[in-house]
């Protein structure tokens, strides 16, 4: 006696005829489902697109990244060199910039240059300085020069320039071409060669500038009429130990005349000579200026 499981053997004669029939079933949706379903060959295509935009992935990348920090860097305008240069009162020194410019320090002075890749920027610390700018032969390869003093800041625009710091601002003066001078408050003023102008207190000043700076660089110090308490300024600029003048109406005498900068004991000693004062030098070193008493 058999049992029927309900599976058809392999010899079942009913196998091909059903499997032809669902060829017959599903002809009329062949080309739709040849559209729909892709094929082995283009599947291999695909993987091979897929495989060649990967490689040009790993080199166009880090190139847009490599791209991507160098104008970073251009926008940011980091300073690849900064230097301190600097003089003792009584000394002075040029100093040849890496970039051609030529900087000239009178006595006690301080400068602090920073080359960046789009600008060179000084910074005056104290005391004065001549800036002879050099420049790109090409337009598009100059890079700004400023210098930043006391609350001001100085655009070179093709020049020779001379910069001294005061107790409340700066002096600045030019030798050769142009400077732009912008005072803190934003205002500004353009000068050309010979003339000079001042900020104090972060303003422009209508204070008088000497434009000495050819003397100063020179070694010599020019007077044409200039008062007693000026003198006495600008020595004092150059020595160690004090000079002091006697207050008063003393200081408004005028002086006259061209001395060394090396040499201005000398002036000291002369001074009696030039103007009616009395001049007392002291153990220390320093030196008093008192007005000549009036005989009778």
């Amino acid at each position: 006696m058999s049992m029927y499981d309900g599976r058809s053997s392999a010899s079942d004669p009913a196998q091909p005829s059903n499997a032809r029939a669902l060829e017959d079933a599903l002809a009329p949706f062949e080309e739709g489902l040849r559209l729909q379903l892709r094929s082995a060959d283009d599947i291999l295509r695909d993987a091979a697109a897929r495989k060649q935009m990967a490689k040009r992935s790993k080199t166009v990348l880090p190139v847009l990244a490599l791209g991507a920090l160098c104008a970073g860097l251009v926008w940011l305008d980091p300073a690849y060199q900064t230097e301190t240069v600097s003089t003792a009162i009584g000394q002075r020194a040029t100093v040849h910039l890496h970039d051609g410019s030529i900087l000239t320090l009178n006595t006690g002075s301080q400068v602090t240059v920073a080359m960046h890749l789009r600008s060179r920027r000084m910074t005056l610390v104290h005391g004065e300085a001549l800036f002879d700018v050099a420049h790109a032969p090409i337009r598009a390869l100059e890079r700004p020069f400023k210098v930043t003093a006391n609350r001001t800041m100085v655009h070179d625009i093709g020049t020779v320039f001379n910069v001294r710091t005061r107790d409340t601002g700066v002096d600045v003066s030019v030798l050769h071409g142009r400077v732009r001078v912008e005072a803190e408050d934003g205002m500004s003023r353009e000068l050309n060669a010979g003339q000079a102008a001042a900020t104090r207190d972060g303003h422009l000043s209508s204070a008088d500038v000497r434009s000495d700076a050819a003397d100063w660089r020179d070694g010599r110090l020019v007077l044409n009429g200039t008062p007693l308490r000026d003198v006495v300024e600008e020595i004092q600029r150059y020595r160690q130990t004090p000079v002091i003048l006697q207050e008063g109406s003393i200081g408004d005498i005028r002086v006259s005349g061209q001395f060394e900068l090396s040499r201005l004991d000398q002036l000291i000693d002369l001074l009696p000579s030039l103007t009616p004062v009395e001049v007392q030098r002291r153990p220390d070193g320093s030196v008093r200026i008192d007005a000549r008493p009036v005989r009778r």
